[in-house]
């Protein structure tokens, strides 16, 4: 039987979603960290690395939004009971 919608499809969507802004936040601090020192401009080495800053601060928001909506997601197909526990509460003994 086809179902109509496939939550899996969206949890990978999401995923590579979240993993890409996380990336750019990652090579913008790495960037902002590398940014060289000029001791004859400070001030325009302290606005290019506070710019880096916040674009990196930018892209992290938006990979945690979507890391959101991906354990949304997951709670929801958990509570739609397509999935099965993976942990049975209360233990049994045997």
């Amino acid at each position: 039987m086809v179902e109509i919608f496939d939550i899996e499809w969206l949890e990978v969507l999401l995923s590579v979603l979240a993993l890409i802004p996380a990336a750019i936040s990652v090579y913008l601090l790495h960037r902002a960290a590398a940014l060289p020192s000029l001791p004859d401009q400070s001030s325009v080495t302290s606005v290019w690395r506070e710019r880096l800053y916040v674009q990196a601060s930018s892209a992290g928001a938006v990979a945690v939004f979507f890391l959101a909506l991906l354990i949304a997601s997951q709670l929801i197909e958990a509570m739609s009971g397509t999935v099965p526990p993976t942990i049975a509460w209360p233990p049994h003994s045997n």
